[in-house]
């Protein structure tokens, strides 16, 4: 009995830690949703004159190029609450995507396309 316990006990932690940590890949509108639903962090990773030039309102600006910044600043977000990256065109995103897994984010959106799918999608309204 103590050992179905424990068996039982182990198989449920080690299938939650794999649930608990996931990187979602979202279109604009219902990448868009989860951020107007969710409490979480906007993220552009994308270079300083690609931010500057134009980025989705309130997102905070990581340059995935700037190692050094880019460790240091992610450590500041709470790893619980949801991360919504993007790039310009989804590469840079998905590689932040995959770093910060391995840092223990548990819930991270990717915006399928970049910001380039979302100027398309913004100028199409």
């Amino acid at each position: 009995m103590k050992k179905n316990f424990l068996l039982h006990l182990v198989v449920f932690c080690f299938s939650f830690s794999l649930s608990a940590q996931e990187i979602i890949q979202l279109d604009v509108k219902p990448f868009l949703a989860e951020l107007s639903e969710q409490k979480g962090t906007l993220v552009d990773v994308r270079t300083t004159p690609e931010f500057n030039q134009e980025h989705i309102k309130n997102a905070i600006h990581i340059d995935f190029l700037q190692s050094a910044r880019f460790d240091q600043k992610f450590a500041e977000i709470d790893k619980s609450a949801p991360v919504f990256l993007y790039c310009a065109a989804g590469g840079r995103s998905n590689a932040t995507a995959q770093k910060l897994k391995n840092m223990g984010f548990l819930k991270i959106y990717d915006l399928t396309g970049g910001f380039s799918n979302y100027k398309k999608i913004q100028s199409k309204k």
